[in-house]
């Protein structure tokens, strides 16, 4: 579990919040710039790189509001999740369109667009290398997922610049299409899962997790008598945990908003910034009032 405060004394959570928001400015200017670029020169590449890098940062938004949803089929989760992937899939198609009619014509300015994307690709790598120190120092996975994506833009973004060198150097334009239908297929393989069901942000709950949620449980009111595994989320900035709890059959509907809240708060305290959902259950053949799902809306781990 991360630890309250830096080495160097900086509270965790503020260098989480400082990490995390560099993570979507760099995103978003680098989405800027890509299409600035791309409508300047008019290398498909370059475009075909915008869109990924949009997709990426679309992604965690999905994700983002999904982790407010409720987990329910057909809920917020499946419907933004199924959204993003016919998204990302059209902007695939219109890539692959866009290269194929512009096979063998010329980039405007091609040493501005190598200039652009070099400059593009030295910061998205030099960004996630630093926000990568931050997710080890604080332990927040959801930081280190924003920093693989920068690490994929930054990859990416090589491939193009290779693409345009090589253009500027043999004249021959056709690297510039080609690289455009290499990147779609990456869009058209995230777009596919999305549709599938590979969703953003679900992940394993790490080990002092499950430890938090079993000493809660055991320390929390006498009425628990079990709960299953916790399921986790992570995305843009959000950890969240959601636990299933069983209660004893005879518990009156009103109390059971309290031992919520009591569980809550002991995982509150093991597990500062995550977000925890608990849901009272009770066993088959339990009193009226079924299950109870209680939120308490907690500071976020970016």
């Amino acid at each position: 579990m991360a630890s309250d405060a830096l080495p160097d004394g900086e509270p965790a959570a503020a260098s989480r919040e400082r990490a995390a928001s560099l993570a979507m400015v760099t995103s978003g200017a680098l989405i800027a710039l890509k299409l600035v670029l791309a409508l300047v020169t008019g290398s498909v590449a370059v475009l075909a790189e915008a869109a990924h890098s949009a997709s990426d940062l679309l992604a965690s938004i999905v994700a983002a509001i999904a982790l407010r949803g409720e987990d329910r089929a057909g809920g917020p989760e499946v419907q933004a999740g199924a959204l993003e992937g016919v998204f990302v899939l059209g902007a695939a198609g219109v890539i692959v369109f866009a290269a194929v009619r512009r096979l063998g014509n010329p980039v405007d300015e091609p040493v501005v667009a190598l200039t652009g994307m070099a400059l593009a690709t030295a910061v998205a790598a030099v960004v996630a290398a630093r926000i990568g120190t931050v997710a080890r120092r604080t332990d927040s996975r959801a930081l280190a997922a924003d920093a693989e994506h920068l690490r994929d833009a930054a990859a990416t973004g090589a491939l193009v610049v290779v693409a345009l060198l090589l253009v500027e150097l043999t004249g021959l334009r056709v690297f510039d299409s080609l690289t455009a239908l290499v990147i779609a297929g990456v869009i058209a393989r995230d777009g596919f899962g999305l549709l599938l069901g590979v969703r953003p942000g679900r992940d394993e709950p790490e080990p002092d997790e499950v430890a938090a949620v079993a000493a809660a449980v055991l320390d929390g009111p006498p009425e628990v008598i079990g709960y299953r595994r916790p399921r986790a989320r992570t995305a843009a900035g959000i950890r969240r945990l959601d636990v299933d709890v069983t209660i004893t059959r005879d518990v009156p509907r009103e109390r059971e908003a309290e031992i919520a809240a009591a569980l809550e708060d002991g995982l509150g305290e093991r597990l500062p910034g995550v977000r925890v959902v608990v849901v009272l259950g009770r066993p088959p053949g339990g009193g009226p009032g079924g299950i109870e799902r209680r939120r308490r809306r907690r500071r976020a781990t970016p």
